[in-house]
């Protein structure tokens, strides 16, 4: 079978990036793109969203790592930061001194729910579960090894990382989760930079949206190559690629699996200060392996897989020392299918925005407004929504070894239907959350959380409410 143009062009992108920094013999990394990395908030390369890790909306394209909006792998569904802190915030960043190469951890999560799969009522929870309780707690144990090498100017980073997950009462739903992670920034001379990124794993997906006591387990697999190169009068001229892909092990679930491209490239001016303002323009093609087959009068056309392009300004700004703002902003023009086949596509704007203030030396506090396109993989009748939202958040650091955090959003979420003879889902999604983390010794992290989520709807059964409490508890030696 002839492989597409596409691949062939992802993979001699990725063999150029690696050969350039070997050929001029410089290494140079940083440890907090392995970190985003690990906590899901995988920004798509390329100029300053691979640099800081603030990156914009765009569907399957990339996620932005702002509070109470953290991506899975890129976007490739939405997993609310409330959902992650109930037992993922400690255990996917491990804590410690920075000087050993490797450096493995354990860690121990109890995780109690009143509403796991997010049910309406008991009586749903009876015709799914065979029960009329819907709550369960979850005991999750993993190991994992992390590393990190600086030679010379260049720097490798990644982990390893295994969990097994089981439940009390749904033990239909235990499972076994891994996870892998590399991570190279190179520097080839002192104008030409870029960075080189492998993802894998296996998770089960979260019940925000597939509300079934089965055990959807989802592979993820994602790529990433951009290079910067800088230009005279502090401008950068960067490009990067990023491929994605999705596998589903239900059967039921697999007509969301795809594999999304995405290529991109920008122009910014990033001053002496670390202030930046450039312009990044995006190409998007996702491909769905099943087929939904819709006629119209040009013939039959696949109504999920689409073509996304966009165009948005991207800003970091320094206000003072204390106060930083964050935000990109553009026009997405995206069609899945053909407008002679009744495919719904969207234009318009998206964009999100973030402001950030320390207060005290010891206070921080947020700010975060979005408009975005995301994906819908478990709507029946549409791959993506269009949201909007807001969240506050704030730290408080009590003392050397304990902090504070407090974090609360608010979205409007809208599917958008494979034709125009669908309904829409509207729901407003409330979340709030409180952390605790106490680190005892440099080694030992103990992060108690509590969290809440609301949803409604104005479609029947689908609200729902939940209320969760976890203890996490991790070694780093």
């Amino acid at each position: 079978m002839r492989r597409p143009a596409t691949h062939f062009l992802l993979r001699h992108a990725v063999l150029a990036t690696l050969l350039v920094p070997l050929a001029a013999g410089a290494w140079q990394a940083s440890l907090e793109t392995l970190q985003l990395l690990l906590a899901w908030e995988i920004g798509a390369p390329g100029g300053l969203r691979a640099r800081d890790g603030t990156s914009n909306n765009g569907g399957d394209g990339d996620g932005a790592p702002e509070p109470l909006t953290l991506r899975l792998a890129d976007d490739l569904w939405r997993v609310p930061a409330i959902a992650t802190l109930t037992g993922t915030i400690t255990d996917t960043a491990p804590h410690g001194l920075h000087s050993n190469v490797f450096r493995p951890f354990v860690a121990l999560a109890l995780i109690r729910s009143d509403n796991l799969l997010g049910l309406v009522d008991a009586a749903a929870a009876l015709r799914k579960t065979g029960s009329i309780s819907r709550g369960d707690t979850e005991r999750r144990r993993t190991a994992g090894v992390a590393f990190d090498k600086e030679i010379s100017r260049q720097h490798v980073s990644g982990i390893l990382r295994l969990s097994r997950n089981t439940f009390d009462r749904l033990s239909m739903l235990d499972h076994t989760e891994k996870e892998a992670a590399l991570n190279w920034n190179w520097r080839a001379g002192d104008v030409v930079s870029g960075a080189v990124g492998l993802y894998r794993a296996k998770k089960l997906a979260p019940f925000d949206d597939f509300h079934l006591a089965e055990r959807n387990l989802v592979a993820l697999r994602r790529e990433t190559a951009d290079v910067d190169w800088q230009l005279p009068a502090h401008w950068h001229l960067s490009g990067g690629v990023v491929r994605n892909m999705l596998r589903y092990d239900l059967v039921s679930q697999q007509g969301a699996d795809r594999n999304v491209l995405e290529t991109s490239g920008g122009l910014a001016n990033i001053s002496s200060a670390g202030n930046s303002i450039g312009l990044r323009a995006l190409h998007t093609e996702g491909t769905f392996l099943t087929q939904t087959v819709a006629a119209g009068a040009g013939g039959t056309t696949d109504a999920k897989s689409y073509r996304q392009n966009e165009v948005r300004s991207e800003l970091d700004w320094h206000v003072s020392t204390k106060t930083r703002l964050r935000a990109n902003a553009g026009w997405i023009d995206r069609q899945s299918g053909s407008d002679a086949a009744g495919a719904v596509g969207f234009t318009g704007f998206a964009g999100r925005g973030t402001a950030s203030w320390e207060a005290t030396a010891k206070t921080a506090v947020s700010a975060t407004l979005w408009r975005e396109l995301v994906p819908a993989d478990d709507r029946r009748a549409s791959t993506y929504a269009v949201t909007r939202g807001g969240a506050l958040g704030a730290t408080w650091r009590l003392s050397d070894k304990t902090a504070l955090e407090l974090r609360t959003a608010m979205e409007h979420y809208l599917s958008i239907p494979l034709s125009q003879g669908l309904a829409a889902l509207r729901e407003v999604r409330s979340d709030g959350a409180i952390s605790l983390q106490y680190m005892p010794t440099p080694f030992l992290t103990i992060t108690p959380v509590l969290a809440y989520r609301r949803v409604t709807s104005d479609t029947p059964l689908t609200g729902y409410r939940r209320t969760s409490v976890s203890l996490t508890a991790q070694y780093q030696h």
